[in-house]
């Protein structure tokens, strides 16, 4: 019996959001991530679930915490200061750093 009331689809959104904003294709992912492309596609649609070291896995590579992946939460005694500044501003405001963060990060990494 499962009380958690869990539900896939919402946790395949989630991964699917910040693998886009991090600008990773389903492809790239699947590949980091040892599993097939069709496999990966299918997590993402909340169609099937995954292992243990597979959530592992992910949460390394979209560089988020399980408890993101799973639940949505963030660990606020985590927090950094980038992220609080994010979180004071507006909608508005946060869309705005948000797509900023997001070149940011692109400019400087190799993927």
């Amino acid at each position: 019996m499962n009380n958690l009331n869990f539900d896939h689809k919402v946790v395949g959104s989630r991964i699917r959001s910040h693998r886009e904003f991090l600008g990773f294709t389903r492809e790239e992912i699947a590949e980091k991530l040892g599993i097939s492309p069709n496999f990966y596609r299918d997590i993402e649609l909340g169609s099937k679930g995954f292992s243990v070291p597979t959530l592992i896995s992910l949460s390394r590579e979209l560089k988020v915490t399980t408890d993101y992946i799973l639940f949505g939460t963030i660990n606020k005694a985590n927090i950094t200061p980038i992220q609080l500044l994010i979180e004071s501003l507006n909608d508005d405001q946060q869309k705005h750093a948000e797509e900023l963060l997001k070149i940011f990060v692109l400019a400087t990494t190799n993927k």
